[in-house]
């Protein structure tokens, strides 16, 4: 009985994961927007400690990063039943 849980409960993990891995890789735009843009080739580069990565597209390039503190706030009903978190961060970068 528990090999049978244990096959499905992991035959579960990979159909969640590969709809995590196949989520929307898109942006969505405004039309008229696309019929006025240039469209340049992105290349991210690496990511260090306390940096946002280095991403360079067309003549552009972020040459310089820094990540600010991350501040969380929770809240929650008086059960527990439901809880809502949210998480920001403040960056700053200079690119050329």
């Amino acid at each position: 009985m528990a090999t049978i849980f244990s096959k499905y409960s992991l035959l579960i993990f990979i159909v969640f994961y590969v709809g995590v891995v196949h989520a929307q890789k898109d942006i969505v735009i405004n039309q008229s927007l696309a019929a006025n843009a240039e469209k340049l080739k992105v290349k991210m580069g690496s990511q260090e400690i306390g940096k946002i990565r280095n991403f360079k597209f067309g003549e552009y390039a972020v040459v310089s990063s820094k990540m600010g503190w991350t501040t969380t706030s929770s809240k929650s009903n008086i059960f527990n039943t439901k809880i809502e978190s949210t998480s920001t961060q403040k960056f700053s970068f200079i690119e050329k």
